[in-house]
């Protein structure tokens, strides 16, 4: 039945092979998933494989797929990819594991292995540690925005599209955190990006990190009007960021928008973060990689947030 299944298949089209999860053209994964109708009268068995002088290398296994898994990952997928916050320019964007794999190091092999234990525990619905992803997440990003910072928007995109994918997931193992009986304003724009990504922003202090890289972003945004450049991004220092670099980067951009007499740019930003400041008061319970993730979240994508609303 199954082999018949994927005989009777019509050759791949440009867009069916963006619908890939693995980016594969061959990739038959969720035609298996609705073979018998998407019941789980079936497992499977994923072997990957690597080329090595002219022969084929065996390098993992993973057994007992169940269809339902892998409809799980599709749907998944496609929810990141519905995400208007996710799409750079006129492009639309596609999630597949070429996109977590860039931030699982140099490509050599720790990466290789690092790469197939996120691929077994998406497959085989296993949990992973969610401070282990923000240290692979934020260590390409703070490289990108070294060495590459025309890259950063898109860097940004997939880190926060791979964080978003693996929690619809559920497998992400995280530590338990209260945003408290006071909550964010959600009339604005960027109350209404905190309330649909509120999974991610379960935190007051995550909320001043963001709000604080959109301020930034508008800072950045009317020095190229009056400069043509940006200097204040020299101020982030890598974008490797505490309580103490949001403490003093606050104040330090609020007096740029100030000189520039840009406040109207900051006017839906300016309370929430003020407020968000006052209900974390003396507590700061995040780590500095939660930290740069929702600043460099706030930095990259405030563009598209601003987008969002004036579409509206």
């Amino acid at each position: 039945v199954i082999l018949e299944k994927l005989q009777d298949r019509e050759p791949a089209t440009l867009s069916s092979k963006l619908e890939k999860i693995t980016a594969a053209e061959n990739e038959i994964l969720e035609e298996l998933a609705e073979v018998g109708g998407g019941k789980d009268v079936l497992t499977l068995t994923m072997v990957f494989f690597e080329e090595s002088n002219a022969s084929w290398k065996i390098t993992a296994e993973i057994p007992e797929v169940l269809p339902s898994r892998i409809k799980r990952i599709y749907k998944a997928k496609r929810s990141v990819e519905s995400n208007y916050y996710l799409k750079i320019g006129d492009k639309e964007f596609h999630y597949t594991f070429r996109s977590l794999q860039r931030f699982m190091g140099d490509g050599g092999k720790l990466s290789r292995r690092k790469f197939m234990s996120y691929i077994d525990a998406i497959f085989s619905d296993r949990d992973l540690d969610e401070r282990v992803l923000l240290t692979d997440l934020c260590r390409t990003i703070l490289s990108t925005a070294k060495k590459e910072p025309k890259y950063m928007p898109v860097t940004v995109r997939d880190a926060f599209a791979t964080w978003l994918f693996l929690n619809q997931l559920r497998i992400l193992r995280k530590g338990e955190k209260n945003m408290g009986n006071e909550s964010i304003k959600t009339d604005g724009p960027y109350g209404q990006f905190i309330e649909e990504h509120k999974d991610f922003f379960n935190s007051y202090e995550k909320v001043v990190a963001f709000l604080t890289g959109c301020y930034i972003s508008k800072v950045m945004y009317a020095q190229g009007t009056n400069l043509g450049n940006s200097p204040f991004f020299k101020k982030l220092r890598g974008l490797k960021l505490d309580k103490k670099r949001l403490e003093i980067l606050y104040p330090e951009s609020r007096n740029k928008i100030q000189q520039y007499d840009a406040f109207g740019l900051v006017k839906d930003i300016d309370p929430l973060l003020a407020q968000a400041w006052i209900n974390c008061g003396s507590k700061w319970d995040i780590s500095d990689d939660e930290a740069t993730l929702a600043f460099s979240i706030g930095l990259s994508l405030d563009y598209n947030i601003h987008k969002a609303d004036e579409k509206e």
